[in-house]
């Protein structure tokens, strides 16, 4: 709703430069939509998740969205670069890789313990899938469906 409010006062605020002449108006409407791709990169920055459910991980960063079924994934490893914050990554069966920038470290220990604690939360909930996965398996049952949540097959399907 800010966006929208920011918007508006600027197409009104380009709308009145017109009595000023052309050059305010064209640097006045670069200067707006400068602003507005900014803001909308730093909410998608905000809004960066990785969200895991029965089905896999679904990882939203700033500029795509990508989700991974459980048997796609390798592992979840912890990035760390010669410079900058390390940042998580699903590592994929394929050899790709994927970042999560919604786990990112900064510069203080308090968060390289948080994000270290995220991948290892990460990387439990693989090794327990992999596990319900392989123990179906060796009773000759179907794996859970995706549209089914795990643990609760009893109890109808996800909506």
């Amino acid at each position: 709703m800010g966006v929208l409010l920011f918007v508006i006062i600027g197409i009104v605020d380009t709308i009145d430069a017109t009595h000023q002449g052309n050059a305010r108006m064209s640097t006045q409407i670069s200067a707006d939509l400068f602003l507005l791709v900014m803001i909308v990169i730093l909410l998608r920055l905000i809004l960066s998740s990785a969200i895991a459910s029965s089905n896999g991980v679904k990882v939203r960063n700033p500029l795509h969205m990508r989700s991974f079924a459980w048997d796609e994934i390798q592992e979840f490893t912890l990035y760390e670069p010669r410079s900058g914050p390390m940042y998580g990554r699903v590592e994929l069966k394929s050899g790709e890789h994927f970042h999560i920038f919604a786990i990112m470290s900064g510069v203080m220990p308090y968060w390289e313990k948080k994000v270290r604690g995220q991948i290892s939360e990460l990387n439990d909930l693989l090794q327990r899938h992999q596990g319900m996965l392989a123990s179906s398996q060796r009773a000759g049952e179907n794996p859970p469906r995706a549209s089914q949540r795990i643990g609760d097959e009893g109890l109808g399907t996800a909506t």
